[in-house]
């Protein structure tokens, strides 16, 4: 059974272990210091303490049991984060994107599911969060203390400062924190005529700074402060539109290169390298006629390192990044990037482990571990590169997002190996221990998205020793919209799977509908293959796939939903791949099911077959292996629903498998195990499978 290198405990961390242990029914108890169960879950928490809204960044990896062999992918993680004050948030304490739930809700924030997990407290007080671990047989609980504080006391009086660009608030005002600091400012980065003070030269140590809603502050250039402790946010009626960050780069480009990286002039309006900083309640928008070219002007809502940066509730419209950051435990929840423009260069999301460009702020640490993208929606990015990059980032979650329309040629999410290794024949950091659950990708709720649907892990350069593993993706809804025909690669899902020890799993990809359009090229659902078939310096080839529970849909005439091919050498062939329990189905494939010569084969495998075990999936098409069941009838009483925005719920409902339906009890039961295939505990809602209730496919009866 593998342990946590000690390198991948963040500063900061708190363990908490064995607090309570229960039987398989979950029941309460309390700590045996003679006896204690096989199972233990342990939580590391960072940030145990700080004034609201306070971002936690939680972990269960050093939990364990003897009955498994790797506790990343095959224990059932449960948390409850004690935050029963969570209807007080704007949105009601549910996430507004990534899957529904069930009953048709989004999931509630105050439950999370899988070995990483992340929370924001909005309100003072103390709470108590809770990871349950399941092995199949045995559950244990572990609890940590929250403590989160009031902002009105930690930044009492002057330590608050109020801002309205229309003129100095009232003391009175709705909204001023007694004993605040009154200023009027119309300028991020002391731009503006009227001599008032800089917001910038505002952002101080220990210091909240409140912009007046429904106001807009001009930036030309960057702001940048190294202040710690400090909250940049909004007050005032929440009716009103968030402040508005507008950004206008009336600076001429200089002679020669850009004074930032010689390839773009960056602009950004808030550059942070401090600690435990927040930037919440924030619309950024920009003078689209310049920063389209992306030869002269690109400006990015935030950059920098930092350690402990929260991103919370913003809204960047029009600009080329909602942030290009560097650092340890950066969290970015319900946020969001539209429209974005400033061509190739520029990224939705861009988050790095290491870099090397002081100029752009980008100093974070080496091993950066604990980000969490959580309940964003990036939505556009087909003017610039991928919606989300990110480079050596281990410990890293990827969870209830709605991400679609890339650039055709790009990503909707590259999770990458550490570009330190660029180049190296060894040594190279690898990066482990990505958990990508519970989004939705290719739809989103701005009407029809053309562009790439294209998620990858692997490394950031071929040729490089950049290994990356433990990859686990989970509880994902991946939709092909129904009238798109540009997606770069046909319908391609999920492809670049370079990672050893990889888990796809309990997740629902959903194909055009027949007489939706012009059939598309040739994609697979889920592709495990070398990204450049270059093994030359190191980079290991795939190994440990496990493709479990998944359904995938589509009426395409030529359509492959799984692709394991053996690359350009046979070295480079993926080894270790299972497939199990999957329910394809593709009536209208035009190549029988399975095969490994030409293309549209609805499972493609590479010759030599690198495939080890097929077990109970289900094709449609006639198919060669005896581990792989045929059926030509449909395991729906009615056509499944194709998906839209506003009606994937009810999309969802319709492939849950008829009563009578084969689907249904032919799932092989997948148990723990110290050496098989990883235990399979819970389906796409996250409720738990039994050994009886085992079906085909990503839902249960």
């Amino acid at each position: 059974m593998r342990s946590l290198p000690r390198f991948l405990l963040p500063l900061g961390l708190a363990l908490a272990g064995g607090l309570a242990s229960t039987a398989c029914s979950g029941g309460g108890g309390t700590p045996d210091a003679v006896s204690k169960p096989a199972i233990q879950a342990v939580i590391a928490a960072h940030r145990l303490t700080g004034p609201a809204p306070l971002a936690v960044s939680f972990h269960g990896l050093q939990s364990s049991s003897p009955r498994v062999g790797t506790p990343f992918r095959d224990l059932q993680y449960t948390w409850d984060f004690g935050d029963t004050r969570n209807g007080e948030d704007p949105d009601g304490g549910r996430w507004q994107h990534g899957r529904p739930g069930p009953d048709g809700q989004r999931p509630s924030k105050n439950v999370g599911h899988g070995p990483l997990a992340g929370h924001v407290y909005q309100q003072p007080g103390t709470y108590e969060a809770t990871l349950t671990v399941w092995d199949g047989t045995e559950s244990h609980q572990s609890k940590v203390s929250i403590v989160v504080q009031d902002p009105d006391t930690v930044y009492a009086g002057t330590k608050t400062v109020v801002v309205a660009a229309s003129g100095v608030p009232a003391a009175s005002a709705a909204g001023v924190p007694t004993g605040a600091r009154r200023l009027k400012a119309t300028s991020m980065d002391g731009s503006s005529a009227d001599g008032t003070p800089s917001i910038c030269s505002l952002l101080t140590d220990d210091t909240r700074v409140l912009l007046k809603r429904g106001e807009r502050y001009l930036i030309t250039d960057s702001c940048s402060t190294s202040a710690s402790n400090l909250q940049l946010g909004a007050w005032g009626d929440r009716s009103l539109p968030a402040p508005e960050i507008y950004f206008d780069p009336k600076v001429a480009k200089p002679a020669g290169a850009c004074p930032h990286n010689g390839i773009y002039c960056n602009y950004g309006a808030v550059v942070v390298t401090g600690s435990q900083v927040t930037l919440m309640d924030l619309r950024g928008t920009g003078n689209t006629a310049l920063l389209k070219d992306d030869a002269v002007f690109t400006a990015r809502m935030v950059t920098g390192g930092s350690e402990s940066l929260l991103l919370l509730r913003l809204q960047a419209d029009g600009l080329s990044s909602l942030g290009t950051l560097s650092g340890r435990n950066l969290i970015v929840q319900d946020s969001a990037a539209r429209h974005l423009i400033g061509g190739l260069g520029n990224v939705g999301l861009w988050a790095a482990a290491t870099a090397s460009d002081a100029s752009k702020g980008y100093n974070g640490p080496a091993n950066a571990t604990g980000m969490r993208v959580m309940g964003n929606l990036l939505a556009d990015a087909v003017g610039i590169e991928h919606n989300i990059r990110t480079q050596g980032m281990s410990q890293a979650l990827y969870a209830h997002n709605s991400l679609a329309k890339a650039n055709p040629t790009k990503a909707l999410l590259t999770a990458r190996g550490d570009p330190a290794g660029n180049g190296k024949t060894s040594g190279g950091q690898v990066t482990q221990h990505i958990q990508i659950s519970d989004n939705v990708l290719g739809l989103a709720p701005d009407g029809a998205l053309a562009g790439s649907g294209l998620v990858h892990a692997g490394p950031e350069n071929r040729g490089s020793n950049e290994p990356i593993e433990s990859v686990l993706f989970e509880r994902n809804v991946h939709v092909v919209p129904g009238t798109d025909t540009s997606f770069a690669g046909g319908m391609t899902f999920l492809t670049g799977l370079v990672s050893r020890d990889m888990v796809v799993r309990n997740s629902i990809f959903i194909g055009r509908q027949a007489g939706s359009g012009a059939a598309l090229s040739t994609g697979p659902a889920i592709h495990a293959n070398v990204q450049y078939g270059n093994t030359a310096y190191g980079v290991p080839a795939p190994s440990s796939a496990y493709i479990q529970n998944n359904t995938s849909v589509s009426s395409e005439l030529s359509q492959t939903f799984f692709s394991a091919d053996n690359a350009a050498k046979a070295a480079d062939a993926p080894s270790g791949v299972v497939l199990q329990n999957n329910l394809f189905w593709a009536p209208n494939a035009v190549k029988t099911g399975f095969g490994n010569t030409g293309d549209g084969h609805v499972v493609y495998v590479g010759s030599p077959d690198p495939v080890v075990l097929m077990q109970t999936n289900t094709l449609e098409k006639a198919v060669v292996g005896s581990l792989i069941k045929d059926y030509k009838t449909s395991p729906w009483t009615t056509a499944p629903t194709a998906p839209t925005w506003d009606n994937l719920s009810a999309s969802l409902a319709s492939l849950k498998p008829a009563a009578s339906s084969y689907a249904i009890g032919n799932g092989t039961p997948v148990a723990a195990s110290t050496s098989g295939p990883p235990p399979v505990l819970e389906d796409f809602y996250g409720q738990r499978r039994t050994g009886t209730s085992t079906s085909l496919g990503a839902l249960q009866p």
